[in-house]
């Protein structure tokens, strides 16, 4: 937390007098004996990071009077751990409402999450897993509250109409499904993150696309909108996503892929295969038939197995020259799926 003290956020809340009693909530927050402390935040909503941040970009948006096209990257840092919503968002869920976590690990999986899980619910409860939910769903709303009033901050600009809004995240986080807090393995919960897309002057609205798609597709799609000639346009890693957003043209991808420090995961529009090279056993599942992801085809499905490991090593190699060296992850070495 050394940074806050520079940044323009905590010399905003130092000039309201705020500052002091946010930093000694900050640090009790990461002393948690819960996942995520679970507790409001010390401030009020409208000195709430995200809030803070949102009246800046919305007050740039408002002031904006040039004839060419702007860009805006905003970084809200919600939903995130710590859960600390501000009210009236702590309190907009009940923990009794919230769905309970799917409690059961699945058959098959590689020991080190297997121990880490069973921990888990040895030292957590269900209850406590559906109140940390509720603030998650509070600091949702926040969120939601926040792209409301950039799209305010844009009409009252005349810019609504023609301005693409895409509003996406990098990972999403299991909020205890078995017994996984955070991002760090591969379930639906961290890789399933939104991706949301409007053009209200070009774009249908309400329309629903069910494919696997990349953050990387994001790159050639705004070179595509920006008017970009074909040889601007190339790009290896990405497809154009205006097919799904006009209805005009092919996409061609047939699997997304994952990787951190952690493992290496591929996807397609029904199964998911994950790898690492510290687990005795893979994970392979069927999203279609079986999307709560308690059961590992992996020892079972030896021709679906193939497959799949096959559609990652052709990935590694096409993305690297040494798929099978440290040089890939400083992190850890990356060896041949198994």
């Amino acid at each position: 937390y050394r940074s806050w003290y520079k940044c323009p956020y905590t010399e905003y809340l130092r000039g309201k007098g705020l500052l002091e009693k946010y930093e000694e909530a900050f640090k009790e927050k990461y002393a948690p004996t819960v996942p995520g402390f679970l507790q409001p935040s010390p401030v009020e909503a409208e000195d709430a990071h995200d809030v803070f941040i949102t009246r800046e970009a919305a007050n740039w948006i408002r002031s904006y009077d040039q004839e060419k096209p702007f860009f805006l990257w905003l970084n809200f840092v919600g939903p995130h751990s710590p859960l600390d919503p501000p009210e009236p968002y702590a309190s907009m869920y009940k923990p009794e409402d919230m769905p309970p976590p799917i409690k059961e690990i699945p058959n098959n999986i590689p020991e080190t999450i297997r121990v880490r899980s069973e921990r888990f619910w040895q030292d957590h409860s269900v209850e406590e897993m559906q109140q940390a939910r509720a603030y998650h769903y509070g600091m949702v709303s926040l969120i939601d509250d926040q792209v409301g009033r950039l799209i305010e901050a844009l009409r009252e600009n005349g810019r609504y109409e023609n301005t693409i809004i895409v509003f996406t995240s990098d990972h999403g986080v299991n909020l205890g499904d078995h017994g996984v807090w955070g991002k760090h393995v591969h379930f639906k919960g961290t890789i399933n993150a939104p991706l949301v897309v409007s053009w209200p002057g070009k774009l249908k609205k309400k329309k629903t696309v069910d494919r696997v798609v990349e953050r990387q597709d994001l790159a050639p799609t705004f070179l595509e909108v920006a008017g970009a000639d074909g040889k601007q346009r190339q790009y290896p890693f990405g497809e154009s996503l205006m097919p799904f957003l006009t209805g005009k043209g092919n996409y061609v991808r047939e699997e997304a892929f994952v990787e951190d420090e952690t493992a290496t995961t591929v996807v397609t529009n029904r199964y998911k295969y994950i790898y690492s090279p510290d687990w005795e056993t893979p994970m392979l599942f069927d999203m279609t038939e079986r999307p709560e992801e308690v059961h590992n085809l992996a020892l079972e499905n030896p021709e679906l197995l193939n497959e799949m490991r096959d559609r990652m090593l052709n990935w590694l190699v096409r993305t690297h020259d040494h798929p099978n060296s440290s040089i890939r992850h400083t992190h850890r070495k990356v060896g041949n799926p198994a």
